[in-house]
């Protein structure tokens, strides 16, 4: 599933995988959040109770993780994968992103970020019209119109 993360200055998307913690995640959506820099990370307050089976123990650039202890959700933009760094505190990987540190400190000003599912344009079993079938519906229109 695609979550997009939008303040008034910046948006960025990110994919979060499969597991229970993004999952229960994205069942508080829409959320309007805090934001703030953390070593590295770009943090969202957000609070979540899991299981502790899912602990990772290595976090690459791009990783949005959910840290269940301090409850809040970042994305780490260091430029190097790191085990082991966060041993005092468990954290879960819920997905990632491919924005860049530089481009997410854009959006630190806002200090609230909306965190919401990016729905496809069109839901499932819509189908789009052609041209010409637009076209042969506003002849009829205006055919029914000239009548009354």
């Amino acid at each position: 599933m695609e979550v997009e993360f939008k303040s008034s200055s910046f948006a960025f998307r990110a994919k979060f995988n499969e597991s229970e913690t993004a999952k229960k995640i994205s069942e508080l959506l829409p959320l309007e959040t805090s934001v703030f820099d953390e070593n590295g990370k770009i943090c969202f307050a957000i609070n979540v109770d899991v299981a502790s089976c899912e602990f990772a123990k290595t976090v690459n650039k791009g990783d949005v993780i959910y840290f269940p202890e301090e409850k809040i959700l970042c994305v780490f933009c260091r430029s190097r994968e790191i085990s082991n760094i966060f041993s005092e505190y468990p954290f879960i990987i819920v997905g990632s992103t491919v924005v860049s540190h530089e481009e997410l400190r854009e959006i630190l000003p806002a200090k609230k970020v909306l965190i919401s599912l990016r729905r496809p344009k069109y839901s499932f079993g819509e189908r789009i019209l052609s041209q010409e079938e637009i076209d042969e519906i506003v002849k009829k229109l205006l055919a029914e119109k000239k009548k009354a």
